[in-house]
């Protein structure tokens, strides 16, 4: 019984320990001792999980060719298995330096799997050379800054609104979204490095207006003092507005009968002869709309008066007024007595040759 017993509870050890080693990501580096100028990489593999580790090491004097990991001295996985190329910096070593690569579980402090690559010093730490009783001391040049994050960033509107990021903002966060609303015309980027030696460049439509329904994308970048590089993207989406370019209400003085409807665009009316412009009163739909009105002046009969209205979100929508003119009473009876003049000669001509026609058929008659 006490031999089973010790079998099943070896079987049950080697069962959780295959468990366990299942879930444990390793890390595997192709050379484990490296010279200045040298680049070497390292592999991380786990087969029981995609994610949720985070690769610690000490990037001072690394730079990295490149990563299908994640961002960073402090990397979170973002997939596994992948790997990271590492080339050490060209800096001086008086002494051989061991840099510890740490693979942590997320959310516990344990370390998980852990590698060691030690990089050969270069140099003494003096090199002293006599000549003609002279001594010379060589020292290596201080390492420069690969600081490339933002300290702050805040983005606000043209008219001084704070604009929302999501998610909020920080340093090791490399891209975020936001919607300010239609009426917004150009955002303003604030941003501050962690470093005083990095600099900074803005893509250059960070200027220009935001174009309405579309994603608004600017880019941040940030180069550190060796020359690392880290690029900040923001997402703005702008907002359509919503208007309607219609009128409500519109009335003629000068034609009290008019019947105006929102939705008819055409109309003609008529005036008489001496009105030469119209007297306007209206309402439009939407109070920030625009109103303009054309061909207003000299009315004739067949002239065309245009009301054009435009809608703050930039839709329009035109009324277009036809003048058929009428002649007064008095032009009408002039041109009354000018037509029977004409007539009158006419009508007299016409009874001449009647008459004669009627004299010559008597005449013709009476001699037969």
């Amino acid at each position: 019984m006490r031999r089973v017993l010790f079998g099943f509870t070896i079987f049950m050890f080697s069962v959780f320990a295959c468990v366990m080693g299942a879930k444990a990501a390793t890390l595997t580096a192709n050379k484990t001792t490296v010279n200045v100028g040298d680049s070497f990489s390292l592999s991380i593999s786990n087969p029981g999980s995609n994610s949720g580790y985070i690769l610690s090491y000490d990037s001072s004097i690394l730079s990295v060719e490149s990563n299908s990991c994640g961002n960073g001295s402090s990397v979170m996985l973002d997939k596994i298995p992948c790997s990271i190329n590492f080339k050490v910096k060209n800096v001086r070593l008086e002494q051989d330096k061991t840099i510890s690569f740490s693979l942590t579980d997320e959310g516990q402090s344990d370390v998980t799997d852990s590698v060691y690559v030690t990089v050969k010093k270069n140099v003494q730490s003096s090199t002293t050379t006599t000549t003609q009783q002279q001594t010379t001391t060589t020292q290596a040049p201080a390492q420069k800054s690969n600081d490339a994050t933002l300290r702050s960033l805040e983005v606000t509107t043209d008219g001084g609104d704070v604009v929302v990021l999501s998610p909020g903002f920080r340093s090791n966060v490399y891209e975020y979204s936001a919607t300010v609303s239609g009426d917004v015309s150009t955002v303003n980027i604030n941003a501050t490095m962690s470093s005083d030696k990095a600099n900074m460049v803005i893509s250059n439509n960070a200027s220009e207006e935001l174009v309405e329904g579309e994603n608004n994308r600017i880019i941040i970048t940030v180069t550190a003092e060796d020359g690392s590089r880290l690029s900040y993207t923001l997402n703005i989406r702008k907002e359509a507005l919503a208007g309607d370019a219609s009128l409500s209400s519109l009335t003629i003085k000068e034609v009290p009968d008019f019947e105006f409807d929102q939705n008819k665009y055409k109309y003609t009316i008529k005036l008489d002869k001496d009105i030469e412009k119209l007297t306007f009163d209206y309402v439009a739909v939407d109070e920030d709309s625009q109103v303009t009105i054309t061909g207003n002046d000299n009315l004739k009969d067949g002239s065309k008066v245009r009301i054009l209205v435009t809608a703050p979100d930039g839709s329009k929508k035109e009324y277009t007024i036809t003048i058929s003119k009428e002649e007064n009473k008095k032009d009408k009876e002039n041109n009354n007595d000018n037509v029977t003049e004409e007539k009158n000669p006419l009508i007299i001509m016409g009874l001449s040759i009647v008459a004669f026609g009627l004299i010559g058929g008597i005449i013709y008659v009476a001699r037969k």
